[in-house]
């Protein structure tokens, strides 16, 4: 389950600039810019494909989250400058009560469904990857990436209106992963 921002919010357009003023400022080897258009911030993962659900499965899926976002009005989350950490540049967002009861809601909808074996474990916090990591970095680079991104990137938010369920497709090549919507159900209708 992701949140992914709406079409038209600033946040996307805010990260192309960004991408394009770090590339601007240098070659960086092995770090992958993120497609602002893949943009998310993970509510919860599930260990299995979309062909792995029966129909069964997926109409209580579908039910239950339908339930969920009933249950939960949309909010912002507020993000600080992306940080280098490890094996990405991740932008941090602010916790709040609203996104801690959402991905909890949404964990228990989910093993409600049927599905608690394949939930993986909860995300650490609001947050979106600006970039990732396709091959190990030195420190010096890290600190060289990060000293760019404070200097070409500000804090943004992100508003969440809907949860949507997607299948992942990794490119391990690009260093990026890409993503397609399988359904959404908007918050608080």
């Amino acid at each position: 389950m992701y949140a992914l921002p709406e079409a038209g919010d600033p946040i996307i357009e805010h990260m192309r600039k960004e991408g394009k003023a770090l590339q601007s400022r240098g070659k960086w080897d092995g770090v992958a810019l993120q497609p602002p258009e893949y943009l998310h911030m993970t509510l919860q993962r599930l260990d299995l494909y979309r062909d792995q659900l029966s129909q069964e499965q997926w109409s209580a899926l579908c039910v239950k989250m339908s339930d969920v976002a009933k249950r939960h009005s949309p909010f912002s989350v507020d993000f600080r400058v992306p940080e280098v950490r490890g094996e990405a540049a991740e932008a941090l967002g602010s916790e709040s009560s609203e996104w801690q009861k959402l991905v909890d809601d949404i964990r228990a909808g989910l093993a409600d469904a049927g599905l608690g074996s394949s939930l993986t474990d909860p995300p650490f916090g609001p947050h979106y990857t600006f970039a990732y990591c396709s091959k190990d970095t030195d420190s010096d680079a890290d600190k060289r990436l990060q000293h760019t991104i404070d200097e070409v990137c500000v804090p943004q938010s992100m508003q969440v209106k809907t949860l949507y369920l997607v299948a992942v497709n990794q490119y391990p090549e690009e260093g990026v992963f890409r993503f397609t919507k399988l359904h959404g159900w908007p918050l608080g209708l």
